[in-house]
């Protein structure tokens, strides 16, 4: 109405409450230093809870938020301090000491205006000062520029919330200017728009409202509610803390009518409601703010002052463990951005957008000035363009689900339009069309995200493992154990993690000691983790909830609250896989097992046997179980069988993972001792007798399970979309001469990571083409070709195409030479991933050109 009838409305000033301009801004402060480590410094360091950190981060709990932010700014600037001291030359820095030091002494001692005055206005302080500024702005490292930006950012968060308390007008004008750019950088429209309107009249204020003018620079814009100096709230957060907050809470307008003239004259009077409410608590001693009318600050209280040093020291302790940022820059991890706390870089149009945030926002800032409120050129109310800079997780835009029909159909519907525009003028042979696939990638092997499509590998376990296969846990005497090791660290609750790293050795070998009061043997196996690797989509994907890094130097070295998160990281768990390693051979760890009883533990390729004997433990290599795999899968079945070799009389594999089943089903044959497997926990725990499963499925099942399981899908090979595991198991298991040749076939897979013979390919096709219906075709572009005329399939449920369909044969191929080498402790002949001839295996989707070129004229 202001802005539609400005004459009615001449005499009135509106202005912008600045207690929610100030939480606007620290939810700026929050999504642009939040993901790149500022959030999990707050948790790891103990400061705040996951919770409070994340809420206080999106602008919310005011008063918890600028303490938080003042905490991590007093820790920063102590670290870059610290860098910028020793650059100093020693003497300089001795005599600056000695002159800002008796100074220093009397204002610590008592904090008054003359002692800060004195202090500041000193000329030491001043020379000083500008060496430091002059420091700051040589630094050109990524790390140094952007995390020296949020100290800006905070010094400007303060010096705001100082013009209110302080009730200076012009700090409050000067501070609006240079906040308006950051809610144009990130995309805060509302109060970019109304803002810029507002600092403009504000600044006409003299011109057009003298009175006004004048009142605001007596203070009215800010209240006093208590009799402490510097304690001026703004207007906005005093109806908040006033009328607001009588209003929202019990006895207030919540529950009280739905009548909308009740409710109108119960609005009207509710100032003078919560004035009653307050004498009310006066008389009754209940007041809340009696402890703010105190004559000092709750920030100058002895113990407010030795909790917040002792917080800024955890977050300098837990900054100094991720990664300083001030370091030198040849001391740097990196000559790119990267998050504080999980190491990984900002990608190139973040880690841009990022470091120019500012400058993007001033553009803008001035554009709109310009065009709507000087020339005209654009109406106020216009749409206003989102900048929509990226940060560390690139979570500006809304993430699709992974398979989504939405894209897939917007992908078909521009395929077959431009189909229909060609068919216009030339003749199209839709077997040859339907040879490609239809889009920039293979629907039925790759989701619209481009990650390999997922299938429940779950599905496979009550397929091979059924009632009669299973038993309540018992075990047999003289037997051994083999524990996969991850899964027994991810099944720690929370509530189980202690606080230091010795304490975490302890608390984990504490079940592998409980094993062995029922087995002779127990093996903890690890995997390893690689640079390159075709696990590495898969450990990605896993990453989905944050990572967190963090070196481990020691036993009495605090462990990470965030745990789920430490083991997102591949370096995380070969550092405490090896921390482990090392810790259970000291003596006094090795003193804790069970007499007459052995603990093999494993590390990276080293394997290491104790031996708890009646006169003291020992510990010794075991050279046939050093190897080079890199999965504990197929780890857990070489050392199934060295423990049935070494004599013992059961092996048990305790695992959750359906990999491990198919692989002891498949080499059951190759563990001279009877061999089961542990599934479940706690109540549901079963034992299933692997031998039986052998037994009922076959010698050429069992066989041609590692191939079968890697070309229906598994972490590292795609699923055909909208296809589980269960139809193609039954196919398997079926006797039509198709699943006969099809067994040949999987068998085959990974025998020769060079090539697959033509008659297995052929085999794998013909399978294929049975999965999908379409039993009469024996090649997979004739099977697509059918579907597509008989039946109105998305893209995505017909088969894959040739080309895609050899790509995926070779990852499959891969994968199950990976597995069927599981008995050799380092097979010689596993090429690695990214090696000459073996590339086209890792890429699902490198197939064959797009259909475009066949649209071409």
């Amino acid at each position: 109405w202001l802005f539609c009838w400005p004459a009615e409305f001449s005499s009135v000033v509106l202005r912008l409450g600045a207690f929610h301009i100030a939480c606007t801004f620290m939810s700026v402060i929050g999504k642009r230093f939040g993901d790149a480590g500022l959030l999990d410094i707050l948790i790891e360091s103990g400061v705040a809870g996951a919770a409070a950190a994340s809420s206080a981060l999106d602008g919310k709990q005011y008063n918890r938020a600028v303490r938080f932010h003042k905490i991590i700014a007093e820790a920063l600037q102590r670290m870059r301090w610290k860098q910028f001291a020793e650059t100093l030359d020693p003497d300089y820095l001795a005599a600056k000491q000695a002159a800002l030091g008796p100074a220093l002494d009397e204002l610590q001692s008592c904090i008054t205006d003359d002692n800060l005055s004195r202090l500041t206005t000193s000329q030491e302080l001043r020379d000083l000062h500008a060496k430091y500024m002059d420091f700051c702005c040589r630094q050109d490292h990524p790390n140094f520029k952007f995390w020296s930006s949020y100290l800006d950012m905070v010094d400007l968060l303060l010096a705001f919330l100082r013009s209110s308390h302080s009730a200076d007008w012009k700090l409050h004008l000067s501070c609006i200017t240079r906040i308006l750019p950051w809610c144009f950088a990130y995309d805060r429209q509302n109060y970019a728009r109304f803002m810029s309107h507002y600092l403009v009249q504000m600044l006409q204020l003299v011109r057009t409202h003298p009175e006004a003018d004048a009142f605001l620079h007596q203070g009215g814009f800010s209240v006093q509610r208590s009799d402490n100096s510097f304690a001026r709230v703004p207007s906005d957060q005093a109806i908040e803390q006033s009328i607001n907050r009588a209003t929202k809470t019990t006895g207030g307008i919540v529950g009280f009518s739905r009548h909308p003239g009740t409710v109108q004259r119960w609005v009207l009077s509710a100032h003078d409601r919560a004035a009653i409410t307050d004498v009310c608590m006066q008389h009754c001693g209940l007041d809340d703010s009696a402890e703010e009318k105190q004559l000092f600050h709750k920030e100058c209280q002895t113990t407010r002052i030795n909790r917040d040093e002792k917080d800024v020291l955890l977050v300098v302790d837990t900054v100094t463990k991720f990664m300083n940022p001030f370091q030198p820059a040849p001391q740097q991890p990196s000559e790119h951005l990267m998050s504080l706390s999980s190491g990984t870089e900002a990608p190139g149009e973040a880690s841009d957008d990022l470091l120019h945030a500012e400058e993007r926002g001033l553009q803008s800032f001035h554009e709109f000035v310009q065009q709507r409120l000087i020339t005209g050129t654009k109406g106020f109310y216009d749409a206003l363009k989102k900048l929509s800079l990226k940060t560390f997780t690139l979570k500006n835009k809304k993430k699709k689900p992974e398979n989504d029909p939405v894209g897939i159909l917007q992908s078909d519907r521009s395929t077959f339009s431009r189909i229909a525009l060609v068919a216009q003028t030339r003749q199209m042979d839709m077997r040859e069309v339907l040879s490609y696939p239809l889009g920039p990638l293979p629907w039925s092997l790759s989701s619209t995200s481009g990650t390999l499509i997922k299938t429940s590998k779950s599905a496979l376990l009550p397929l091979l493992f059924d009632d009669t296969s299973a038993s309540e846990s018992s075990y047999a005497a003289g037997g051994a154990l083999i524990v996969d090791a991850m899964a027994l660290l991810r099944a720690m609750k929370v509530s189980e993690i202690p606080p230091t790293y010795g304490e975490f050795s302890v608390v984990v070998l504490s079940p592998l000691c409980r094993f062995m009061s029922s087995y002779v043997r127990v093996d903890f196996v690890v995997d390893t983790y690689r640079q390159v690797s075709i696990k590495n989509l898969e450990r990605t994907s896993r990453m989905g909830n944050g990572a967190l890094r963090q070196h481990i130097t020691g036993s009495e070295q605090r462990m990470p609250r965030q745990f789920s998160k430490f083991l997102a990281v591949g370096e995380n768990k070969t550092e405490l896989l090896e921390f482990l390693f090392n810790q259970w051979q000291r003596p006094e760890l090795m003193s804790t097992l069970p007499a007459r009883k052995e603990l093999v533990i494993t590390s990276g390729s080293s394997c290491v046997m104790i031996k708890s004997n009646d006169a003291s433990p020992a510990a010794r290599s075991v050279p046939e179980l050093m190897c080079s795999h890199e999965e504990a899968d197929t780890r857990l079945i070489l050392h199934a069988r060295h423990a049935a070799c070494a004599g013992c009389s059961e092996v048990t594999i305790k695992t959750p993972d359906t990999d491990v089943a198919v692989l002891a089903t498949a080499y059951c044959r190759e563990v001279p001792s009877p061999f089961s497997l542990l599934i479940g926990a706690g109540s549901k725990l079963r034992r299933h007798n692997i031998e039986s499963v052998s037994t009922k499925l076959g010698p050429e099942v069992c066989s041609a399970l590692p191939g079968f399981h890697a070309f229906t899908g598994c972490d590292t090979t795609s699923a055909f979309a909208g296809h589980g595991k269960k139809a193609a198991f039954k196919l398997l298991c079926s006797d039509a001469p198709t699943s006969l040749r099809a067994r040949s076939a999987f068998v085959a897979l990974g025998m020769d990571f060079k090539s697959l013979p033509a008659e297995h390919i052929a085999a794998l096709e013909k399978f294929i083409c049975t999965f999908y219906n379409v039993a009469q075709c024996s090649s997979v572009n004739e099977a697509r070709y059918q579907l597509f005329c008989t039946r109105s399939l998305q893209s995505s449920q017909l088969p894959p195409c040739r080309d895609a369909f050899l790509k995926h044969c070779s990852r499959a191929n891969y994968q199950s030479g990976v597995w069927r080498r599981c008995l050799t402790a380092s097979p010689a002949d596993i090429p690695l991933a990214h090696e000459e001839g073996q590339g086209e295996s890792m890429h699902v989707v490198d197939i064959a050109p797009d259909i475009a070129g066949l649209f071409d004229y």
